[in-house]
């Protein structure tokens, strides 16, 4: 990466950071660190790993997406407050769901979705061929000046203490 694309690079982030910051403040307990991206097919799903999200549903387009690590320990919560309307996603692997399945069915607001996003869809490693095609996701239509929690993650029922998860922000004055 020449210094051009640098500037580039970093100018486009804060921009991502202003425009998140606007609209929702983001607390994980632990903090966690994260990176900000427009998604889209091609953008790397995790800050840690060069998995791609190779299938995106059209209404997460363009939206700001929050990386995390590829493998956030168990024990996590968030806090999302919310400070102009929008509409979030909260997408998560089936088998490695930190019982995000379970939680987000006991969570008032949050609507299941009929598709998610999918990463790592050409994988060849022997018995991974369907690695990251196994996502669920849940919607949210946020409301000005309200906090929404999400419950803290737990282990497993694979005896895994982690989950991978990220998050997708649609400003709703751009939904169509």
């Amino acid at each position: 990466m020449n210094l051009n694309e640098l500037e580039n690079s970093i100018s486009q982030y804060a921009d991502l950071e202003i425009t998140l910051n606007k609209y929702i403040s983001i607390e994980t307990n632990p903090t966690k660190h994260f990176y900000l991206d427009r998604m889209g097919i091609g953008v790397k799903k995790d800050i840690d790993r060069e998995y791609t999200y190779d299938i995106v549903p059209k209404e997460l387009e363009g939206g700001i997406l929050y990386q995390t690590e590829h493998r956030v320990l168990a024990g996590t919560s968030i806090e999302l407050t919310i400070h102009k309307p929008l509409t979030l996603y909260f997408i998560f692997h089936d088998e490695y769901d930190g019982n995000y399945t379970n939680i987000f069915k006991n969570l008032d607001d949050w609507e299941m979705c009929d598709t998610a996003p999918q990463y790592d869809v050409n994988c060849k490693t022997p018995n991974m061929e369907t690695h990251g095609m196994n996502q669920t996701m849940y919607k949210l239509k946020a409301k000005e000046k309200t906090t929404y929690s999400i419950p803290t993650s737990e282990q497993n029922t694979n005896s895994r203490g982690w989950s991978t998860w990220n998050m997708v922000m649609v400003e709703d004055d751009k939904e169509k």
